[in-house]
């Protein structure tokens, strides 16, 4: 029986090339995307795919995403957080708003999925939760101050959940 992944942000990008992966090596593939619904169904022809509309700001939808990933495959053994934003701006002219907003996609869009997977993961006792995180979460990026703290809060999430989640045969990198 194959293995089920969801990767989030998969319609184009480094989330498509996961997508083609998988599905190339077998794997039932589900992906959400918020935007880019042609090249969703695109992808999802090509690859035979199931593409899943899900805007990682919305607990709901990230939760109806996984619930049709499993009712199409019937568990879901793989989740890669991939969906997430960049905005170049200066420190001084990054609005609270935009604090959020790249919060709320990459750190909170990361933490939803997890938390909407991870039932079963632990009941099944097996799982591998993959985040997408970036250089800039180690070393910072000039003009990207709220990108770099989102993707090094990443970092420090997976790690955390790495130490948590491991002695239940969850692998989180």
């Amino acid at each position: 029986m194959a293995q089920t992944v969801l990767i989030t942000g998969g319609s184009r990008g480094i989330g498509a090339a996961c997508v083609r992966t998988f599905a190339e090596n077998g794997w039932n593939t589900a992906f959400t995307y918020s935007k880019s619904r042609e090249a969703a169904d695109r992808l999802a022809e090509e690859t035979g795919a199931l593409a899943l509309l899900a805007d990682q700001q919305d607990t709901a939808a990230v939760e109806l995403a996984v619930a049709e990933g499993k009712a199409r495959f019937g568990t879901i053994d793989a989740v890669v957080c991939n969906a997430g934003i960049a905005e170049q701006k200066l420190f001084q002219n990054i609005t609270d708003a935009d604090w959020m907003r790249m919060l709320d996609v990459n750190l909170m869009g990361t933490v939803r999925t997890i938390r909407a997977v991870l039932p079963e993961m632990l009941h099944n006792h097996k799982g591998s939760i993959v985040t997408v995180s970036s250089m800039w979460g180690e070393c910072g990026a000039s003009c990207e101050s709220h990108y770099s703290a989102s993707k090094a809060a990443i970092i420090g999430l997976s790690k955390s959940l790495a130490q948590e989640l491991g002695p239940s045969n969850i692998r989180v990198n």
